[in-house]
Order: structure tokens, then sequence, then C-alpha cells
């Protein structure tokens, strides 16, 4: 159960990155996986191209202002989706996300 300002019943748009990083943990069971999330409420939301656009925009900047290869395009994809399709971020890499996607609010544990 997700407890404090994380509710159980809060609907947290997923892409498909993030279903695949939940999932791999549940081996061949993936059907478990999708169970397990829809029972949180997390439901699946395919990226638009909007959001894909927005992360090729982010990437272009960072790797224009020197980035290396520390960063690769699933980062930006996360964040372009979670700015166009979403309220929020959970992540622990707040200031990636910050610079490279203004606006979008961060929640971090």
């Amino acid at each position: 159960m997700v407890e404090g300002r994380f509710k159980s019943n809060m609907l947290i748009p997923k892409n498909s990155l993030g279903w695949a990083e939940v999932a791999v943990a549940y081996g061949h069971a993936v059907e478990k996986a999708v169970e397990a999330l829809t029972d949180m409420g997390i439901q699946f939301s395919a990226m638009t191209l909007e959001a894909n656009l927005e992360a090729a925009k982010s990437w272009h900047t960072y790797l224009r202002k020197g980035g290396g290869r520390r960063r690769i395009a699933a980062d930006f994809l996360v964040g372009a989706h979670a700015l166009t399709q979403s309220d929020r971020l959970l992540t622990r890499d707040k200031r990636l996300y910050r610079t490279y996607f203004k606006g979008l609010r961060i929640e971090s544990p």
C-alpha cells in the first residue's frame, strides 16, 4: 500500500519504459506485474507525438550543452511523458528533470 502523500488510489500514468522497468522484476510472470500495477491504480499511458518531440528537444539541449553518455534517450522520454501527459514525476533524480523539463512537478522520496 502506498502511504503518505502518495495515496493508493492516485492515478499515475506510466509509459512503456516505466512498465517495462517494473515488469522485469516479475520475470516470466509479467501478467502479475500488470495485475499489481492495476491494483495500485497505475494506468498505462502511451506516449504522444508531442511527448516524443519534447524528449528529442530536451535531449538535444543536453547534448548541445556538452552532456555525456551518462544520460540516454529513456531519461528524456520519461521526463517528457510526465511533463506533457501527467501532473508530476516521482524520481530520485531531481536535478536532471528540473533542468530540462521546466514546469514539471517533481516528487522525490
